[in-house]
């Protein structure tokens, strides 16, 4: 009887003990730097707060809406990838501590954008710049010669790489956040993470059935879509659409960092499951316009207790 009761109390401590952890601000270390002039502690402490709600205002730009959060100069354009990620947990604890004029671009929405390719992404942006240049009742919210700061997120970083090759007078900053190096990195990931990845897909198909039939699917691809499917088997239906294999779709999601031909930080995660550890760390060294700062654990859009990726925020605000 004795035993059973020590057996009890040590499972109980432990528990205890995990739960405790768990509410405790995680430290992370920064596990490497490359080309990094930014003096950051080499500690931080997570949060672990849930971010407060926050009130967007919608414009619409023809067939394109944008979330906007009023700032202070400089403006700053944040492209989440799918799944409204605008209203996720890592993107509000980013705009909280982010005092600058926000707009955010969904890159999948009831219009015609209905990837993250990047040349739509590129598009998008046009879109947006050229809207804040117009001079609608003598108000411009920037004028012709002001350059933006661009936040890639996830796999929407090619896009912005791409749209600052092509605009290099037009980009001040960029900052690109878990980006994919290695277009080879999504057919190595494991089934159940496919599956997890496949879970977000699902919800996003059943709350977005109407954007799917604008863009030409029909309800027989719907229901396929919204069955239990992986992410692969997802992106492989988008790589269809835009009549290309899944491995040029995926090569269309990495970041080259050989175009990268203004000021950019890139920030990553060793324990990053979705776009891998691979860093080309010999082709950003050599490029000076980029600083590598990688942190030593986290996740893929970070998530501890309240999903805030709250390191990584801290260290966006930082190197701005």
């Amino acid at each position: 009887m004795n035993q059973s009761y020590l057996v009890y109390f040590v499972l109980c401590s432990i528990s205890i003990l995990l739960f405790t952890k768990c509410l405790l601000p995680r430290e992370y270390k920064l596990s490497l730097r490359i080309n990094s002039a930014f003096k950051l502690p080499v500690h931080f402490r997570s949060k672990s707060v849930r971010p407060l709600p926050i009130q967007y205002e919608q414009i619409n730009i023809n067939d394109l809406k944008v979330f906007n959060r009023p700032g202070i100069f400089p403006k700053v354009i944040i492209i989440p990838t799918t799944f409204g990620h605008q209203n996720s947990n890592f993107v509000l604890h980013l705009l909280s501590e982010l005092k600058n004029d926000a707009y955010i671009i969904p890159t999948c929405q009831v219009s015609n954008h209905s990837t993250i390719d990047p040349e739509q992404i590129t598009k998008d942006i046009s879109s947006l710049i050229q809207y804040l240049q117009q001079k609608d009742n003598n108000k411009q919210i920037i004028d012709n010669e002001e350059k933006v700061v661009l936040i890639g997120i996830s796999f929407s970083c090619a896009g912005v790489v791409k749209y600052q090759h092509q605009n290099k007078n037009k980009v001040l900053k960029m900052i690109l956040m878990w980006p994919m190096f290695d277009k080879f990195q999504p057919l190595l990931w494991p089934y159940q993470l496919q599956l997890e990845m496949g879970e977000r897909a699902q919800k996003w198909i059943a709350d977005n059935q109407e954007h799917l039939i604008y863009n030409g699917y029909t309800k027989q691809e719907i229901e396929q879509l919204a069955t239990r499917t992986t992410i692969t088997k997802y992106d492989g239906i988008l790589a269809q659409k835009l009549e290309i294999g899944i491995e040029d779709y995926y090569e269309r999601q990495t970041v080259d960092a050989k175009q990268i031909a203004t000021d950019t930080v890139i920030i990553c995660s060793k324990g990053d499951e979705i776009a891998g550890r691979y860093v080309p760390k010999k082709e950003i060294k050599q490029n000076t316009n980029i600083q590598l700062i990688q942190i030593n654990m986290g996740k893929h859009l970070d998530a501890p207790v309240y999903g805030g990726g709250d390191a990584t925020c801290i260290i966006a605000q930082n190197v701005m």
